[in-house]
């Protein structure tokens, strides 16, 4: 009764952390027409986007391992080749794609939530061979429903995440049990078994994954606590020998000698197939721990002549560093339970170090959440569940015996299982608490609808000036390449493409399209390597020291998403060589009730007045001008401008087809900006652009002139 009891909790567990993804499909078909293009849920996140293409590659047979890609971080794609390994869910969903018959997006949006949960069974398995199932329940019950890993392993999120919780206790788990038969067996059949379901265990970790290091460090707490058991082993042969006065051998039909080839060939056995890769995992190991811990980035010879570039990393929010007390509520629903549970962990480790020897590692990467980012924080859920359900079993296996309570073995079974119950229910409800958010896609399907439009009407060689958010989207619907994507959005290229968008001058827009598209890094490196300063470089692209004819069709696209980033855009394409810093755009969309024709009470989220008669804005007792105010009507696709001042805020007015509107506020420097003009209201300099698609907000798109005078 108490297996079935304990396995019906797994079952409950893994039936939760479903539910959890699966909870918001009613939602996501309320909002079809955005939510699903052409019958496919479209993705939550970039990355999904980047293994789909991927998938659909390796299935055409144009996926080529370690080979320029053609359509990434163009024109330096040799620099951003196809993987070698790591391409593990691109290839996972080809294979289904191909047994199915059904679409990548479709099958993800309803496999990936079962896939996610996985990671609870080899937790259960380890644990309830320690005699400690509820560590192993808590903590698969946590790992698998923290709003940081639902939010990872979300529907249709196709990428790393929904197998890299469940092969680093899976192999720690395989482990576990090479050495319990290998204590029990020497000589048996169980432990060859093992270590090559461990073997090759770490083999298809590295092809999901592609980390060595990772690898590595399982691999050194495997050989830490190999080499330490066979220490203790010979070390209590020789004590017995001695005191034999004789050979001994527990095994009398097993020799030395024959233990010794035992051993080579279990080693070889998990070794041998990993050498072709893990000779790298030590470097690899090296720099993550000196960027993730010291903040010593490691950088190449090329990175260094461009390090005085903005750092495209401060950006990008999941890499920022969290404090103590907001880590918690990623992963459970308060501070003190989360407190609670990491401190239970540590006596998890304390007491049991010598069977958790191969999480150890691993709880190490958890702990990185405090000093690093956030991402982290998916390997410290299952730890802090593991905490929580340790805690009763060390008061009541430790603490209250050493009192004089509870020495009846019966008495604290029965209280541990009854107290640790309680627990999983309450943490279980407590999730359900903490999970009440909901994901939408990153992308929806007008702007897909555009992407598609660039497929279809545009040259295979195009390429996509955009910001790199899109980047992986756009490679996968367009089909054309990027000059940057989430893999390479920290090259100074970013900050080349942030400049174009920024400045007021078209033609310095076209010419530093012109030189990022005609030279790319590799030119900017060679004059660097020159001695230009970053400075100097920048002046001589913008006043056309490197001024060339276009040969590639370029389109400039900017998308609805970017108005939300042009804060940062603006930062980096202003960034000053000197001071080391940019000033943020601004762009105020506020709410608003329209009183007449005239009069906006609007807030964002202070509360303020438009009165577009009189041509003011008053905030409080501020009162500030308004510069000039545009109309735009979407069903005629009509734009009125109407001056009122020589300076102040401009104001777009958007009428919806849906007879709503949307404002749209901003002032100078930023109303200069080419970004806000060609997006916002179209202005652009026909010498050097033409706009080719206004389906605007959702995607306004320019083709570059190839020449200029």
């Amino acid at each position: 009764m108490k297996t079935a009891y304990l396995y019906l909790l797994l079952l409950l567990t893994l039936l939760f952390g479903i539910y959890l993804r699966y909870e918001d499909i009613p939602k996501w078909k309320e909002h079809e027409k955005l939510f699903f293009y052409k019958d496919d849920p479209l993705y939550t996140e970039a990355d999904s986007y980047y293994f789909t293409r991927l998938a659909e590659e390796i299935r055409e047979g144009t996926f080529k391992h370690g080979q320029p890609d053609p359509l990434s971080f163009f024109p330096d794609n040799n620099q951003r080749p196809y993987p070698m390994y790591g391409a593990g869910p691109s290839y996972l969903f080809s294979w289904i794609q191909a047994l199915t018959g059904k679409s990548i997006p479709q099958l993800a949006f309803y496999l990936i939530p079962i896939l996610a949960v996985s990671s609870a069974i080899p937790l259960f398995l380890y644990f309830n061979r320690l005699k400690l199932p509820f560590v192993g329940l808590l903590g698969g019950l946590v790992a698998i429903s923290s709003p940081v890993y639902v939010g990872r392993s979300y529907l249709g999120r196709l990428d790393h995440d929904i197998f890299n919780l469940t092969f680093p206790f899976l192999i720690a788990y395989l482990f576990y049990r090479f050495f319990e038969s290998w204590k029990e067996e020497p000589e048996g059949k169980k432990p060859y078994l093992w270590i090559s379901l461990a073997s090759l265990s770490l083999l298809l970790y590295y092809f999901w994954y592609g980390h060595a290091n990772l690898n590595f460090v399982l691999l050194v707490a495997f050989l830490v606590v190999f080499f330490w058991r066979l220490y203790e082993k010979r070390k209590a042969f020789k004590k017995v020998a001695n005191k034999k006065g004789k050979a001994f051998n527990k095994y009398p039909n097993t020799k030395i000698k024959v233990i010794d080839k035992n051993i080579v060939i279990l080693l070889s056995l998990l070794l041998v197939p990993q050498l072709w890769y893990v000779y790298t995992g030590p470097m690899h190991l090296f720099q993550q721990v000196s960027w993730l811990v010291f903040g010593i980035r490691p950088t190449t010879s090329t990175e260094m002549l461009f390090k005085d570039f903005p750092n495209i990393f401060i950006s990008i929010n999941e890499l920022q560093r969290y404090s103590f007390n907001q880590v918690f509520p990623n992963i459970i629903i308060s501070r003190e339970i989360g407190i609670l549970g990491l401190t239970g962990a540590l006596l998890l480790f304390l007491f049991h170090i010598r069977s958790l020897f191969f999480l150890l590692p691993f709880f190490g990467i958890g702990l990185l959440t405090f000093f690093s980012g956030i991402r982290f924080a998916m390997y410290l859920a299952p730890f802090i569940g593991m905490g929580l359900a340790y805690l009763v079993y060390f008061i009541f296996e430790k603490i209250l015996p050493s009192i004089g309570q509870y020495k009846e073995e019966y008495k604290r079974r029965l209280a541990i299982t009854l107290i640790s119950s309680l627990i999983f229910f309450g943490v279980l409800y407590g999730q359900i608490l903490i999970n009440r958010g909901f994901y939408s896609p990153i992308i929806d399907a007008p702007i897909v609808k555009g992407m598609e439009w660039i497929r279809r009407n545009t040259p295979a060689n195009s390429v996509i000036w955009t910001w790199w958010d899109y980047g992986y989207v756009f490679q996968y619907y367009s089909r054309r390449a990027v000059v940057h994507d989430g893999g390479s959005q920290t090259s100074p290229k970013t900050y080349f493409v942030a400049k174009s968008f920024s400045t007021k001058d078209p033609r310095e827009g076209w010419l530093i399209t012109s030189f990022v598209v005609n030279y790319g890094l590799k030119g900017l490196e060679k004059l660097m390597m020159d001695g230009l300063s970053a400075q100097e470089v920048v002046n001589r692209i913008s006043t056309g020291s490197f001024a060339k004819p276009i040969e590639v069709p370029v389109y400039w696209v900017i998308t609805r998403d970017m108005l939300f980033k042009f804060g940062w855009i603006h930062f980096f394409g202003s960034y000053d060589f000197k001071q080391k810093k940019g000033t943020f755009g601004e762009v105020i969309i506020p709410s608003c009730i329209i009183h007449s024709n005239f009069t906006f009470e609007c807030r964002s989220p202070e509360e303020f007045t438009i009165d577009l008669k009189e041509g003011y804005l008053r905030k409080g007792n501020m009162w500030l001008t308004i510069k000039s105010v545009y109309v735009y009507d979407e069903s005629t696709s009509k734009m009125i401008q109407e001056d009122k001042n020589p300076q102040g805020f401009t104001v777009l007015i958007v009428k919806r087809k849906n007879q709503g509107i949307s404002l749209f506020l901003y002032k100078a420097p930023f109303d200069q900006t080419l970004f806000l003009n060609m997006y916002l209201t179209r202005k652009y300099d026909e010498r050097y652009f033409e706009l080719i698609y206004d389906d605007f907000p959702h995607m306004v798109i320019y083709r570059v002139k190839p020449k200029i005078d």
